[in-house]
């Protein structure tokens, strides 16, 4: 899947020193529904540390 990731997320990738509360990931489309059962995502309306961004331009 064709993803970006920014700031501290992407630091940590080259370096894991960094410590973080939210990862924003920009994706190339939305994974299918069994990608986020695999991973364990639970989808939060409070407490959310992760952002998958869809860009729209």
């Amino acid at each position: 899947m064709d993803h970006a990731l920014t700031g501290l997320p992407a630091a940590w990738l080259l370096a894991p020193f960094a410590a973080f509360r939210t990862a924003a990931v920009y994706v190339a489309a939305l994974p299918a529904q069994a990608v986020f059962d695999d991973l364990g995502f639970r989808a939060e309306s409070r407490g959310a540390n992760l952002w998958l961004v869809l860009p729209n331009d």
